[in-house]
């Protein structure tokens, strides 16, 4: 809806946009994300210049006040309920530096990688190419995955896998912008044929991939809920 008001700038959508926030809003609080990522989306769309930044931010003052608005009375009564919670209390939610780590734990479980130093260090350095020499849509989803894991970095017990539901989306996206890319530029080198069987067989190898380490979480996860099962 968002991304609609953007291209045709009629208060419908505009209107759908901030109803539908607001529900979002009343569901989970990852829904305080949506709003860094609504401005994410907006400058891939508008595509300012670097000398039109201050005008632009400007503009987006006025455009996302009931946004912010309604955001910042969400988090007023979340931060009198949380701080109220064990979680908070026992220390077991806190900002610190710890979250940077858990940031790159959850990435390493999209990819299904190791959790180790050189294994971080590639995803930072692979990261930081993709947003300088990436496509818009490249940072987009650089954005979405990164802001989208912000609020469960801050447990201090490490991450879990059950908080990557929305970051997976911007994981996929990405993905997909990667392929197309690699895809595109291949066609200028190989015959159309050739390219597209490369893409093809590329996306079959992490289509698989995926889908075994995913038939094997399940199981595992199925083998915890037994006792739990057995004892209703």
């Amino acid at each position: 809806l968002h991304w609609h008001y953007l291209q045709r700038r009629e208060w419908r959508f505009g209107a759908a946009a901030f109803t539908t926030f607001v529900l979002c809003l009343g569901t989970h609080e990852t829904a305080v994300t949506i709003v860094p990522m609504m401005l994410a989306l907006d400058a891939l769309v508008s595509r300012p210049a670097w000398r039109e930044w201050p005008a632009w931010v400007r503009a987006r003052v006025r455009n996302y006040a009931p946004f912010t608005l309604a955001l910042a009375a969400f988090l007023v009564v979340a931060y009198i309920v949380n701080t109220r919670s064990y979680l908070v209390r026992d220390g077991y939610y806190a900002f610190g530096w710890h979250a940077a780590g858990n940031i790159l734990d959850y990435i390493a479980s999209l990819y299904v990688g190791r959790r180790r130093l050189w294994w971080h260090t590639g995803v930072v350095l692979v990261f930081a190419l993709l947003a300088v020499k990436g496509s818009p849509r490249t940072r987009f989803y650089l954005t979405w995955l990164i802001v989208s894991l912000l609020p469960v970095s801050f447990f201090t017990w490490g991450g879990a896998s059950r908080y990557l539901y929305v970051p997976a989306a911007g994981f996929s996206l990405l993905i997909a912008e990667l392929l197309t890319a690699a895809w595109d530029r291949a066609s200028w080198r190989l015959p159309k044929p050739a390219s597209y069987a490369v893409a093809v067989t590329v996306l079959a190898v992490l289509v698989i991939r995926f889908a075994g380490f995913a038939e094997t979480g399940v199981d595992d996860f199925r083998r915890r809920i037994d006792p739990y099962d057995r004892f209703t």
